[in-house]
């Protein structure tokens, strides 16, 4: 009975072991926006100061009143993520804009707590 069971996953080492040498082409299909509009954005960006995250909201701001991208989905207006006492609006903030030529989301988290944030795609949003 081992003799078998140790066969068997010799057999599937085999086939795992040939899955994972073959190349992913939909997946980096997937990551690439050849978008006019949007292009711009790819990859995942690390936000790493509070002025940079600012700046970033600023250019949000713009795009949407632009015309070229909505807003989705998010925590606050831009202008009230520092509030006039100083302090940020929440300790988790989200802005996720989508592309009105693609149908590409964007987002932009940010723990102000911890002081992380990224901007990055939504992967598979304009499906």
């Amino acid at each position: 009975m081992w003799k078998k069971i140790v066969q068997s996953f010799g057999k599937l080492l085999v086939v795992l072991k040939s899955s994972v040498t073959k190349p992913l082409p939909k997946v980096v299909n997937l990551l690439t926006n050849n978008c006019e509009n949007c292009s711009f954005f790819e990859g995942k960006r690390r936000i790493k100061d509070p002025e940079e995250y600012l700046g970033m909201m600023k250019e949000f701001d713009e795009l949407v009143k632009s015309g070229r991208f909505k807003i989705v989905d998010q925590t606050c207006d831009f202008n009230e993520v520092m509030r006039s006492n100083g302090y940020w609006y929440d300790d988790v903030i989200n802005h996720t804009i989508q592309c009105r030529v693609c149908g590409s989301s964007y987002t932009c988290d940010c723990d102000t707590y911890h002081g992380l944030g990224f901007v990055r795609r939504l992967v598979g949003s304009n499906d």
